[in-house]
């Protein structure tokens, strides 16, 4: 059995691992903190493990508003 082809043709994953992981902790140990609803939380795990392939992160206002207007990614 295959797997599906994601949406967009590349599956996405935003996990850091290693040093790579570690050197993002330091920078964001200087950056302003935000607190998150549950909600944001599942939507920042789902950016990260691919559910919401092709998106690579939040999309900005402009974004937001084409997909509203447009109906698409």
């Amino acid at each position: 059995m295959s797997l599906s082809i994601p949406h967009g043709g590349k599956l996405i994953n935003r996990f850091l691992h290693g040093e790579e992981r570690e050197a993002a902790i330091r920078r964001a140990s200087n950056l302003k903190k935000i607190q998150l609803t549950e909600i944001g939380v599942s939507d920042l795990e789902m950016i990260a493990n691919g559910a919401m392939s092709p998106l690579t992160g939040f999309m900005g206002k402009a974004d937001y508003e084409s997909v509203v207007l447009n109906l698409r990614l």
